[in-house]
């Protein structure tokens, strides 16, 4: 019997364990240098009304990285180290020692996945980066937006709610009017609130859209159009919002604007919402 000798070409490379060790304690001493920008954040998070989902952001990161974890896996053992890595690193870590000692969220939000991305790139090149990307992508939107911008959103989407409401309930024969956020049912003003302006909505449905399109759809412009779909999606919920509580307080009293009854209703809308997201990515799919 002859045996044959494998070609050197086709020989896989040595799998040097040291390298690999030394390659994910790096990586862990990145997660541990990001723990000041995440403190940032959760200051933020824990007393915003339309920002407290970013906890769970870093954790569907996790999970999202984990579900394609054979795949960095791989190229955490065989990639190469990237030739600008340590400039990068470099770059990174001082916008992000910059942003934390500055007290910017958004730029120490930022600077999150810019140094985990510049750290994957220094140890094993552009193959790990490229397979770490979605997760790191996914972890911008923990990041809050400049005040000003979400002050004008808040402004923005409460005054359509507010119009296209009362602009329905009057077409059905209602008797309403309305003033800036404030709407005038017979013997009853009711002020429309920040939660009700669809902003709330907008930011905790698009990290959900995120996951649906990754997971549940494929091609860039099916994935593109369940990430578009929140916008009307949130719209159309809050708009439904107003409109039953207002038929409500005219039916039944005051006490549906507020309480457990009127909370309930912000939760029927992302509920309903998730139902729209995984049925258009069913539709598309």
């Amino acid at each position: 019997m002859e045996g044959t000798a494998a070609h050197p070409d086709t020989a896989e490379p040595d799998f040097d364990l040291t390298l690999y060790l030394c390659r994910v304690a790096f990586l862990l001493l990145a997660l541990v240098a990001c723990l000041p920008a995440v403190l940032q954040l959760e200051f933020i998070w824990r007393r915003s009304d339309f920002l407290g989902h970013g906890y769970l952001i870093p954790l569907t990161a996790i999970l999202l990285a984990y579900s394609r974890r054979e795949a960095l896996n791989e190229a955490l053992r065989t990639g190469e180290s990237g030739r600008l890595g340590t400039l990068a690193v470099l770059a990174a870590s001082g916008i992000a020692a910059v942003a934390v000692l500055a007290r910017n969220p958004l730029a120490a939000g930022i600077g999150i996945p810019l140094l985990l991305g510049a750290s994957a790139y220094a140890i094993a090149g552009a193959g790990l980066l490229r397979r770490a990307l979605p997760s790191l992508l996914f972890l911008l939107l923990m990041v809050p937006p400049p005040q000003g911008l979400q002050d004008r959103m808040l402004i923005g989407l409460k005054s359509l709610v507010v119009y296209a409401s009362v602009g329905l309930l009057q077409l059905f024969g209602f008797s309403i009017a309305s003033s800036g956020n404030r709407i005038f049912v017979p013997q009853t003003e009711l002020m429309v609130a920040d939660a009700c302006s669809g902003l709330t909505s907008l930011v905790t449905l698009a990290p959900l859209a995120a996951v649906v399109a990754y997971f549940l759809s494929h091609g860039i412009w099916r994935r593109a159009l369940i990430l578009a779909a929140t916008v009307p999606i949130a719209m159309l919920g809050n708009i439904a919002r107003v409109i039953v509580t207002v038929v409500l307080v005219s039916e039944f009293g005051l006490e549906y604007a507020e309480g457990l009854v009127h909370d309930s209703f912000g939760l029927a809308t992302f509920v309903l919402g998730t139902g729209v997201l995984l049925g258009l990515a069913r539709l598309v799919r």
